[in-house]
């Protein structure tokens, strides 16, 4: 018979003893295993969020100006959001309106060109896409704000940000109103040239209020009376036209820019009519594109 002491030698030598030290063992590493992807996944979360945070400011750096961003970041209690948002004043700003023409009926014609609404739905959609995506590399060309789309329309500006949205590092100067004016038309007949009678442009020369509007879904928009008269040269504007206000050719004759008045590829039409909210006749310019004869 085995002693004591060597039952306990027996025992602690065997298969089941070394088995169970073997599964504390992995417990522990388990443990440190544990410790390490949860560390490695915080870093990757880190980064993410960086990533994120960043693409977000970014992209409030292209949508609103600088000043709003600041305001924003000091508020605390939300429900004082509304009250604390104080509007910003603009002067000599270039208003852009784009319409883009018949998209009601393409839509239709979209949806019953496939077997389910659902399916022509998506069609339109990526239609939309595309085409506000060709408008906005457009502005970025002519340094133009694109400040929202409404519906199938564009609504865009020169000045808004430049006021307030200066990059020092880049030691760009702001644009006075002849450039502003200039890169207006030049961004207004390079989306005509591009879309044709899929779209109309009204364009316009003025002073605007812009602010943060609403507490949910909260949105960046311009108010004022010449924002509202842009839109309206857009509505009574032609297909494949753009439609000038006489502040806009006013600030390019005193300017004498004789190759923005005269532009032999543009055919120049003087208009008098008479727009809903606003009193009498105005005079307005339509530019069309000039036939290849």
């Amino acid at each position: 018979m085995r002693s004591e002491g060597g039952l306990n030698e027996d025992f602690d030598g065997s298969p089941q003893a070394k088995e169970g030290t073997s599964t504390q063992d992995e417990k522990r590493g388990g443990r440190r295993s544990i410790d390490d992807v949860s560390k490695t996944s915080l870093e990757a979360a880190r980064r993410v969020t960086a990533r994120v945070t960043n693409r977000l400011l970014d992209l409030l750096r292209s949508s609103i100006p600088i000043e709003l961003i600041e305001t924003l970041s000091l508020l605390d209690d939300r429900s004082d959001f509304g009250k604390s948002m104080i509007p910003l004043h603009h002067d000599a700003v270039a208003i852009i309106f784009v319409d883009k023409v018949g998209s009601t009926r393409l839509s239709e014609e979209m949806k019953s060109q496939h077997s389910s609404v659902e399916d022509g739905s998506r069609e339109f959609v990526k239609h939309m896409q595309a085409y506000f995506s060709g408008v906005d590399q457009i502005a970025k060309q002519c340094r133009v704000e694109k400040i929202r789309t409404i519906g199938d329309g564009y609504l865009a500006t020169v000045g808004v940000f430049e006021d307030y949205h200066r990059d020092k590092a880049s030691r760009r100067t702001n644009r006075d109103s002849t450039s502003r004016v200039a890169d207006a038309l030049d961004f207004g007949k390079r989306v005509i040239l591009q879309y044709g009678s899929q779209v109309r442009v009204g364009v316009h020369f003025g002073s605007c209020e812009s602010c943060i509007i609403g507490q949910t879904s909260a949105q960046f928009d311009l108010f004022g009376s010449d924002v509202n008269f842009c839109a309206r040269l857009e509505a009574a504007c032609k297909p494949g036209c753009l439609h000038a206000s006489s502040q806009v050719m006013d600030v390019l004759q005193q300017s004498g820019d004789a190759a923005a008045l005269d532009d032999p590829a543009w055919v120049q039409e003087s208009l008098t009519s008479e727009y809903k909210g606003f009193d009498g006749a105005i005079r307005t310019t339509l530019l069309s594109p000039r036939e290849p004869s």
